[in-house]
């Protein structure tokens, strides 16, 4: 078993909070608690019962002080404790824990903090862990003694989105705070988007305007099209503006509205819109000069609320002068770094970009980097979000060891105080660990990302942890030995079909370490989760086609039908974006289809 991760820091006191299953202690809220202080006082009394089989009362701090204590939130007891903690701005998510005597106190920002502070001290002062919706560790014990470590902490990101679950209370217990996974308000609620991205043809709808208006619509040789908008059209500005501001009245809680260009090529080429770019040196110039007036038009009605934009394949330069207003958030998207080099950091990463991505109006492709867009919109604007790539979108299955990248991205990020990251993870390898190191990782991007890897194995998988943390460290020496990684990218097949990365010794290996994990497995629940992982090589395998499966001594057709019976068990449907192969029905299809020509 791998050792729990701890608060780091000077701890105060040992309090005994339980003895032998009973306890002295009660824990204490305001007489009128907010719904979080008292959201947060249920779930210290339930997971602290499950971990001592003890019985915490909740009680108000109307009544008589006790000996004992844990007050959660904005308590008489804390406002008479005179701590300097207390005192800390910890905005609306940060949290504080404290220690006077043998009184314990959990303080919180506006929104969720008291309900972090009391996961906080549960998962790093006690051991617990919620590595999944439905798997939950918690090391139970009848005697609980603890040192508290005293600390605030308020996390760098106001947006994490590592696209886990879309579960609210997974969310709220590993800290991430996703529009998708609907955290009530009363538990402090979520980022409230009124639109999210690829936003044009909603705020501009084809369908309503483009026959009589062509003239709204982006111009490519000469003729118009529905791709993007035509963005400098002082009627597109004005109908924009005018839906987006039905859709903040629609979603009175939104703190954000995304005014940004649908997904794929096309900005607009009419004389007008080029003129701009050329003199500004970037296609961002156009979409710019059209986010500023609609963020203007919205800032009358609603001075509160930021409207993002994306920089992405065409809008990714900075412009020459033209600079986003104060209320526009600037979401950069990885592609031009990560769909090609997911094994090298944005940190690391040099270029060149792919050669689309300069759309002739910039230098010349080889001497360009992600990187070096990013740090261009840094000296621009403080209000920067990413959007950044974390699986293989042609192949989702496929394994894809870059959990390291993605530690040090999220650490270059957050040291240029960016606001937001949201993680594109959809359909991942190893999905289940990802997601949960993700969270992590946002939440405190100093975490060890292999301290988390194993942590995750030896609290997930049981008596199989052993063989798939051997797993877990032979794909992560995938990079070491092979020269070209830097060119292995999201779009690239892991099999005989493009660049071949993944060796024969490693899949089996791989293949002796997933036997004995399943020889090992506790229990049916443990056996699925190391299935479901297994997909990873099972695919690659089949990838390779009948022949190879069968130069190895395994039955292809059999391997094919065991991938499906897993693969619809966890309900997994797509295997890929790319068109031709995106679903599971359409890649079993391919692979029986070789297997009858074969025949």
């Amino acid at each position: 078993m791998a050792e729990l991760a701890q608060a780091e820091g000077r701890p105060a006191a040992e309090i005994a909070l339980a003895v032998g299953g009973e306890t002295e202690y009660v824990i204490v809220i305001p007489e009128s608690p907010t719904t979080q202080e008292q959201k947060a006082a249920e779930e210290l009394q339930q997971w602290l019962g499950e971990l001592t089989g003890a019985e915490f009362a909740i009680l108000s701090d109307a009544e008589p002080a006790r000996a004992k204590e844990i007050s959660v939130g904005r308590t008489s007891r804390l406002a008479a404790a005179n701590l300097a903690v207390a005192k800390k701005d910890l905005g609306d998510e940060g949290y504080a824990i404290a220690v006077k005597g043998n009184r314990l106190y959990l303080i919180g920002g506006k929104r969720r903090g008291p309900i972090y502070a009391a996961f906080a001290f549960m998962e790093e002062g006690l051991g617990c862990r919620w590595y999944a919706p439905e798997v939950s560790r918690v090391l139970r014990r009848p005697s609980v003694r603890v040192r508290v470590v005293p600390r605030s902490y308020v996390p760098p990101l106001a947006i994490r989105d590592p696209q886990a679950y879309f579960d609210a209370t997974w969310s709220l217990r590993n800290r991430t705070n996703s529009g998708r996974d609907h955290v009530p308000e009363k538990w402090g609620g979520h980022i409230n988007y009124a639109l999210f991205v690829h936003t044009f043809n909603t705020l501009v709808p084809p369908s309503q305007y483009f026959e009589e208006h062509p003239e709204y619509y982006s111009e490519h040789n000469g003729k118009r099209d529905t791709r993007q908008l035509c963005l400098t059209n002082p009627e597109v500005v004005k109908i924009a503006t005018q839906t987006a501001l039905r859709s903040l009245k629609e979603r009175p809680n939104a703190e954000i509205i995304s005014v940004s260009q649908n997904d794929g090529g096309g900005y607009c080429q009419c004389p007008k819109c080029l003129v701009l770019d050329e003199a500004e040196g970037s296609h961002a110039a156009q979409l710019i000069h059209f986010v500023n007036q609609v963020a203007a038009g919205i800032e009358k009605e609603y001075p509160d609320v930021l409207i993002s934009t994306l920089a992405y394949m065409w809008s990714i330069k900075v412009p020459k002068t033209l600079r986003p207003r104060q209320n526009v958030v600037i979401r950069l998207a990885t592609d031009t770094c990560m769909w090609r080099r997911p094994f090298v950091s944005v940190r690391n990463d040099e270029g060149p970009v792919p050669r689309a991505a300069s759309w002739g109006l910039a230098e010349a492709p080889n001497k360009l980097s992600f990187k070096k867009f990013f740090l261009g919109w840094c000296k621009v604007t403080d209000n920067i979000s990413i959007w950044d790539y974390w699986t293989n979108f042609a192949h989702y299955p496929a394994p894809t060891p870059n959990m390291e990248v993605v530690a040090d991205n999220i650490r270059f990020f957050t040291e240029h105080k960016v606001g937001g990251i949201f993680g594109e993870s959809e359909g991942a390898d190893r999905e289940a660990m990802k997601n949960w190191v993700e969270t992590k990782l946002l939440w405190d991007p100093s975490r060890n990302v292999r301290e988390l890897m194993k942590d995750f194995i030896w609290g997930y998988y049981g008596r199989a942890a052993p063989a798939i943390a051997r797993y877990n460290d032979l794909l992560g020496s995938i990079r070491k030995g092979f020269p070209d990684v830097r060119e292995m990218h999201s779009w690239t097949p892991p099999s005989g079909r493009g660049t071949d990365y993944l060796s024969q010794e490693f899949l089996d290996g791989a293949t002796v370490l997933f036997n004995e994990a399943e020889r090992m497995a506790d229990n049916e629940e443990i056996l699925h989760r190391v299935e479901r992982d297994r997909l990873s090589i099972m695919y690659v395998k089949l990838m390779h086609g009948p022949e190879f499966v069968i130069e190895r001594d395994e039955d292809y057709p059999a391997l094919i039908d065991r991938f499906e019976t897993i693969a619809r068990r966890e309900n997994i449907t797509q295997m890929s974006i790319v068109s031709g192969r995106r679903t599971l029905d359409e890649t079993l299809k391919l692979w029986r289809d070789e297997w009858r020509e074969l025949q």
